[in-house]
């Protein structure tokens, strides 16, 4: 046995016991050798001692750049200069600012109007307290907020300016892409990735303007163009949630001037996966419980929607505690009896979350800022929710709340992608390019996504002239996870399906689906998706879309086939793909053990080979329409 203690020290002794000098983060390694001379290694982060307690330092401009597809066509102007303009700094008293100014103007809105060239702002936490980190949130799609361009940000109160920088905006160069938390609740998980071309060893970490380079681990520092890494942070006593967090990522390259420096904030929540469904008009599952919750229980939904007042919150709240479910509400502009109901029941464990707003593409954000306000004021542990569905939209609503989604279906309910038939369907395809720039919009938050359930009927007086199938629930889902869902809501689940449908399969396909996603839950919450084109699987068959979902400790490749045929008004019909070849480039310090294809609440184990190169190889036997392979690595 070998252990090396990262700190200069190592021993070959069974169970030893260690004191590090210093406080830190350490990566610590064990080498175990046999009689044979066969080795493995294995690893694990710790952590001696506490960050320092030092006055926090921030004085900086940062800028999120746009992001768009032009493989999204939609009758909208598409967003193609500025982005987040962000500014962090500490407040030198106590203030309640009520101007933001950027480049010498103060912004100002009329939320009933259409957004000025600075869309929105805001300046957080709105009570600033002496020696705390504050910070400044602008979007703007003017060229005046490129890379390059200087830009003057100022917070007052009054006439009494609580701070003001001027700086050039910076390019992308490291990007946080996901920043989230152990589902044990045990360490920050930071994926960064290069944005350069150039290669980029990670090196510096600041939190809240204190230096936590000594408590942050990365496996192999060294990022090379387009590749993210993950930096684990431990926390002893448990990340802190509900508070806004900032997070300062440093880079250095190979030339002493290539130092660079990325800055993002945002609020942590526990992270859960959540199955919600859109059951207001399908069956009572609060005063009716009875009837209405068990065939969506086992049809895999956990997550219920409640408007806040009706019925009472004790009704709602005693039948999630008897049947064990998560209650959402979509609240808005709030009433009296809600703000009094958060007020009396919003720590209950099973109130997951609100959305503040849904759909308000076109909407001034300013007036959905408002009511982001509000309830932050009101419910300020609460996981905020705005969800929208237009693609050109998506950048200047991403950052605003804490969790950002897409309504976007496919199939018989196109939302805004112009295709022919327009109005009635969109490409499967889609929906995963949508989940791409929405994913992008809210770096570093999380996202959660619409996407259909047994919804989707034709009805006439002589029946269903069309049901939605198996296959293109499915479909949706597996797109949905590959680029970026950590949570997926349906609209909606109809419980008298095989009534109207007489179809009982596909009921059972739902629950089995829900079943797999189940089974992979943890890797979507603390893992990355790769970007498109930069999935760490491929294979040659031209007809499969893969995608990889990355953790520290799993690895996910989702594969979708794409042959398949549209039908104006009948079931979508698939040609199944068979023997897919895939070929696996695990990332550094990850090898694989075993490769797991996902089936219900089972897998089953696929061969596989190592080949000379480090690459990992093996085949699917049939594709019908989408499936994901779990791969676990050596402990």
């Amino acid at each position: 046995y070998a252990l090396d203690f990262s700190d200069g020290q190592s021993t070959d002794t069974v169970n030893p016991n260690h004191s590090y000098v210093s406080a830190g983060a350490f990566l610590v390694r064990l080498l175990v050798t046999n009689e044979s001379g066969l080795s493995d290694a294995t690893s694990c982060v710790v952590r001696a001692g506490d960050p320092p307690v030092t006055t926090p330092s921030l004085d900086t401009i940062d800028l999120k750049t746009t992001y768009y597809d032009d493989a999204i066509t939609e009758p909208f102007d598409h967003p193609l200069h500025g982005g987040h303009v962000f500014g962090y700094f500490v407040a030198p008293f106590d203030a309640t600012p009520d101007g933001i100014y950027v480049n010498g103007e103060k912004f100002t809105y009329d939320k009933e109007g259409e957004p000025g060239p600075v869309q929105w702002c805001e300046v957080v936490p709105r009570q600033l307290k002496e020696g705390k980190p504050g910070i400044v949130r602008c979007y703007s799609e003017s060229a005046d907020f490129d890379p390059g361009e200087n830009v003057t940000l100022a917070v007052k109160e009054g006439e009494t300016t609580i701070w003001s920088k001027t700086q050039a905006l910076a390019g992308p160069s490291l990007t946080p892409t996901f920043i989230t938390e152990t589902v044990d609740d045990s360490e920050i998980l930071i994926h960064v990735r290069n944005e350069t071309d150039t290669d980029v060893t990670v090196d510096g970490l600041s939190i809240n303007g204190v230096d936590f380079t000594d408590f942050a681990v990365m496996i192999d520092p060294v990022l090379s163009p387009g590749e993210t890494g993950i930096m684990h942070v431990p926390y002893c006593d448990g990340v802190p949630y509900h508070e806004w967090m900032i997070f300062n990522i440093r880079g250095s390259g190979a030339k002493a001037a290539e130092q660079y420096s990325v800055t993002r904030a945002l609020r942590m929540f526990e992270p859960r996966f959540f199955l919600g469904n859109w059951n207001s008009g399908d069956g009572d599952v609060f005063n009716d419980p009875e009837t209405a919750l068990p065939v969506q229980l086992d049809a895999g939904i956990d997550t219920f929607l409640w408007n806040g007042v009706d019925p009472s919150p004790a009704t709602v709240f005693q039948v999630a505690e008897d049947y064990d479910i998560n209650v959402w509400t979509h609240v808005g502009g709030t009433s009296p009896e809600f703000e009094a109901n958060v007020e009396t029941w919003g720590d209950n464990p099973h109130w997951i979350g609100n959305a503040v707003k849904g759909e308000g593409d076109s909407e001034n954000p300013m007036a959905a800022m408002e009511k982001l306000w509000n309830h932050r004021d009101l419910w300020p542990h609460q996981r905020l929710w705005i969800y929208n569905n237009i693609a050109s939209y998506f950048p200047r609503w991403g950052q605003m709340a804490d969790f950002s989604g897409m309504d976007h279906y496919c199939v018989w309910a196109a939302k805004a992608n112009l295709n022919w038939p327009i109005g009635y369907w969109d490409h499967i395809e889609f929906l995963g390019r949508y989940s791409e720039v929405i994913r992008h919009a809210a770096e570093p938050a999380p996202i959660w996504l619409w996407t259909q359930s047994i919804w989707n009927t034709f009805d006439t007086d002589e029946g269903q002239v069309r049901c939605t199938t198996d296959d293109e629930f499915r479909v949706q889902w597996y797109q949905v996870i590959a680029y970026g869902a950590k949570s997926i809501w349906y609209f909606y689940y109809r419980r008298n399906w095989v009534e109207d449908c007489g179809d009982p399969d596909v009921v059972a396909e739902h629950a089995k689906v829900a079943n797999e996603l189940r089974q992979f839950d943890r890797v979507l919450l603390e893992g990355h998706p790769t970007r498109r084109g930069e999935s760490l699987a491929t294979t040659a068959n031209e007809s499969v879309d893969i995608n990889t979902v990355v953790a520290s400790d799993a690895l996910l490749i989702v594969m979708t086939n794409f042959d398949y045929d549209l039908k104006y008004i009948g079931p979508w019909e698939w040609t199944g793909q068979k023997d897919v070849v895939v070929t696996l480039t695990p990332p550094t310090g990850f090898e694989p053990a075993s490769f797991g294809l996902i089936d219900g609440d089972g897998k089953i184990e696929l061969p596989f080979e190592k080949s000379e190169d480090g690459t990992y190889r093996f085949t699917l036997p049939s594709l019908p329409v989408a499936e994901a392979v779990l791969v676990t690595p050596e402990p």
